[in-house]
């Protein structure tokens, strides 16, 4: 099996995120482009998990909300899956081999970071980190399902009340549904998997955080596939 031709996104409102959402679909013309607002992920888990609809509605902040929504949905279908303020600088096909079962890029990790230590540890996995703003996966992907059932068994575990108050903590939110559990997920794969079932890219490729990558411009440099600008406010929301 490979990975579809497809991208996911999602948004409360389409016209919000209207004009990066196709740059998207100009540059991947070839690719089913699918988008989702709030109401239209509610009818996705009501329609095809409805055993998981219920944790999806007790997640208290948009953030989770999305999070938990980008792994089910391409859990589900396959494909690829990109947050909605991110914009597409070359066509996917150039550089990503849809051959693989995973294809994930670097976040972060020590040696790039260049804050404390002690202020890296707060908002990382370490020594490295996955961003999940973009990946993409097969149908039925064996990493996403574990990562699944651990935010399921995460969420019911906690009175909703607990799970509110816990959830304006920056780090609970990374931890419970964000790129650190995304992370721990892909560790727990990478310890089975085969390594050529994986593409990792480069950090620059769809990492690039300018206050890191401060030597690099992101419009000229090649290595520099997509742009995140970092517009969700979920952190400081709860």
């Amino acid at each position: 099996m490979s990975i579809p031709k497809r991208i996911i996104q999602t948004h409360r409102d389409f016209s919000l995120c209207q004009d990066l959402s196709e740059s998207w679909i100009v540059k991947n013309p070839d690719y089913d482009y699918r988008f989702y607002d709030d109401e239209m992920c509610v009818k996705f888990f009501k329609k095809h998990y409805p055993r998981l609809l219920s944790c999806y509605l007790a997640l208290p902040n948009n953030g989770q909300k999305a999070d938990l929504f980008r792994y089910v949905s391409v859990f589900h279908y396959g494909g690829f899956y990109f947050d909605a303020d991110t914009y597409c600088k070359v066509s996917l096909d150039t550089y990503v081999d849809l051959n693989h079962k995973l294809v994930v890029g670097y976040e972060m990790f020590a040696s790039l970071y260049k804050n404390r230590v002690e202020t890296y540890v707060e908002e990382y996995a370490s020594p490295k980190q996955m961003l999940q703003w973009a990946f993409a996966a097969e149908p039925g992907s064996s990493m996403l399902k574990n990562l699944i059932k651990v935010i399921y068994n995460n969420v019911t575990s906690m009175r909703q009340n607990q799970l509110k108050k816990f959830s304006s903590n920056a780090r609970f939110n990374l931890e419970l549904t964000g790129p650190i559990a995304f992370t721990s997920a892909f560790n727990y794969y990478m310890v089975g998997a085969e390594s050529e079932a994986v593409q990792i890219l480069p950090q620059l490729n769809w990492g690039y955080i300018k206050y890191h990558n401060k030597e690099v411009d992101p419009m000229r440099n090649d290595d520099v596939k997509l742009l995140h600008y970092f517009k969700g406010s979920w952190r400081h929301k709860a």
